[in-house]
């Protein structure tokens, strides 16, 4: 999260909850998770869809751990006195 991200959450009344730059994903089961949870990341996935390309990933010796590096933030924003 850059300064000028943390200065424009702060100012609107909401605290920064986590940065993480570099994610790893173990297996398929990890990314099949992550992608039905971070839909915009592959638009239209489906296991069905792309099971082939799955199955490929999960027989490559050394392909373990898949890294995604994105910068992202997680802002977590709540009222006032609550």
């Amino acid at each position: 999260m850059t300064d000028g991200n943390v200065r424009g959450v702060s100012g609107a009344g909401a605290g920064r909850a986590g940065l993480r730059l570099g994610l790893q994903l173990a297996d398929v089961a990890a990314i099949i998770h992550y992608l039905r949870l971070v839909t915009w990341a592959v638009p239209g996935f489906t296991v069905e869809r792309f099971a082939g390309r799955l199955r490929e990933l999960h027989d490559t010796p050394g392909a373990w751990p898949v890294v995604v590096r994105q910068p992202r933030f997680l802002v977590v924003a709540t009222k006032p006195g609550s």
